[in-house]
């Protein structure tokens, strides 16, 4: 079976799927989830029109409540 938009690392599970919206729990802009694996998001956002990307522990982002996933 395929589920769209999930990535599963030797047998982990992930908290957020690709594409789900986030904030840092201290507070951030809202940021797209491009990449995980078991503890680490890779997200992007912008700046204006200046995109970023960064990478944060998982455990530091909570679901945006832009989110549609």
């Amino acid at each position: 079976m395929s589920v769209p938009n999930l990535v599963v690392l030797d047998g982990f599970l992930p908290q957020f799927k690709i594409g789900t919206t986030v904030k840092l729990k201290s507070g951030s802009p809202d940021m797209t989830v491009t990449a995980i694996n078991s503890h680490w998001a890779e997200v992007q956002w912008f700046e204006g029109d200046n995109p970023k990307q960064k990478i944060f522990p998982m455990a530091a982002l909570t679901r945006s409540r832009k989110s549609d996933g």
